[in-house]
């Protein structure tokens, strides 16, 4: 659970217990909204390089891959992930995206450029 979470479930604790019912309500709300921004994340793909060597994502969380390079780049998950995908070529100016359920370390590559190496970890 990320401290954003458990502050949340504190202040609506806290709120609940006070008696205003409609104000936890209104947080909840309001934190959803942001939690569903805060679920998405960008990967930039320049110079032969994914921009995040390792990130750290909640469950839930969309990552966006985008290339920016003038060749192509795939994102393939290797060996032992926990999940599998694999986003076929990317050329300049693609995306591909994958959305991170499950707890665990998501580690991928490009199969063009092997050398290219990063994870997600989803915790």
């Amino acid at each position: 659970m990320s401290r954003r979470s458990i502050v949340r479930s504190i202040v609506r604790s806290i709120v609940a217990a006070a008696g205003f019912v409609g104000l936890v309500s209104a947080l909840t709300a309001c934190g959803d909204e942001r939690s569903a921004a805060d679920r998405r994340v960008t990967v930039t793909i320049s110079d032969s390089r994914f921009s995040e060597d390792e990130l750290h994502v909640s469950p839930g969380t969309v990552v966006v891959w985008e290339n920016t390079d003038p060749y192509d780049h795939t994102v393939t998950s290797r060996s032992g992930s926990a999940v599998d995908f694999d986003s076929g070529d990317l050329s300049e100016g693609d995306l591909f995206e994958f959305e991170f359920d499950e707890p665990g370390v998501a580690s991928y590559l490009c199969r063009i450029h092997p050398t290219m190496r990063a994870s997600i970890v989803v915790e």
